[in-house]
C-alpha cells in the first residue's frame, strides 16, 4: 500500500530543510537577469521559517547606456507554508535588504542597501522522500526607491521585480524519514 498525502502529524517533532534556487527576474527599466540562492531553515508541521541568501547577476540598464548594470546579494528572512503530498502548493513570503552595486565600464561607482518584501507561489512535486521540486513564480517589492542618472539621462527602476523558477527542497532529520517511512510499500 503506497500512502502519498497522509498530513505531518501534529506531533511532529521540529525538522530543518534547505532550498537551492534557480530564477529568471525582470524589472522595468532592466534587462533580465538570473537569481541563484538558498534558504537553510526549520520547519514545524507545515510551516518552515528560514533564513535565504541569493545573488543577482548584472542586469544592464539601457536608458542610461550599454555599459551601466546593477547586481545584488540578497539577504532575508522566509516563511513558507507547505503541505506534504506527492504534489502540494507552496507559498511562500519574505523580508530582507538588497545589497546593489551600480557599475558603469566595469567600474563600481554606487552601492545602495534597499529593503524590500516578496512571495511566490508554487507547486511542489515529490521526486522520493524527503526531495521535491517547485516550479514557482512570484515578486519581490523594493521598499525604497532607487534614482539614478548620467548625464542628461534619468531612471528610476520599477520597484517590482517579477520572478519565475525552480526550487529543490530537502527535508532533513525525523520529517525526513517520516516522510520515507509513509511513502514506502507495505508488506503482507
Amino acid at each position: 500500500m503506497l500512502i502519498l498525502d497522509d498530513p505531518l502529524p501534529t506531533n511532529q517533532p521540529v525538522y530543518a530543510w534547505l532550498r537551492t534556487n534557480g530564477d529568471a527576474t525582470l524589472r522595468v527599466g532592466a534587462s533580465p537577469a538570473v537569481v541563484g540562492g538558498g534558504a537553510l531553515g526549520a520547519g514545524y508541521g507545515l510551516f518552515r521559517l528560514g533564513l535565504a541568501v541569493s545573488y543577482t547577476t548584472p542586469a544592464r540598464l539601457p536608458a542610461l547606456g550599454d555599459t551601466e548594470t546593477y547586481d545584488g546579494v540578497d539577504v532575508a528572512g522566509v516563511l513558507c507554508w507547505q503541505p506534504q503530498g506527492r504534489i502540494a502548493p507552496v507559498l511562500g513570503v519574505g523580508a530582507g535588504a538588497s545589497l546593489r552595486r551600480y557599475v558603469m565600464d566595469s567600474t563600481a561607482i554606487d552601492s545602495a542597501t534597499i529593503p524590500f518584501v516578496g512571495a511566490d507561489l508554487g507547486l511542489s512535486i515529490s521526486l522520493v522522500p524527503a526531495l521535491a521540486l517547485t516550479p514557482h513564480a512570484g515578486a519581490v517589492v523594493d521598499l525604497s526607491p532607487t534614482y539614478l542618472s548620467k548625464g542628461k539621462a534619468n531612471l528610476e527602476p520599477s520597484l517590482v521585480a517579477a520572478r519565475i523558477g525552480l526550487t529543490v527542497d530537502v527535508v532533513l532529520g525525523p520529517a525526513g524519514a517520516r516522510a520515507a517511512r509513509r511513502s514506502a510499500p507495505a508488506t503482507k
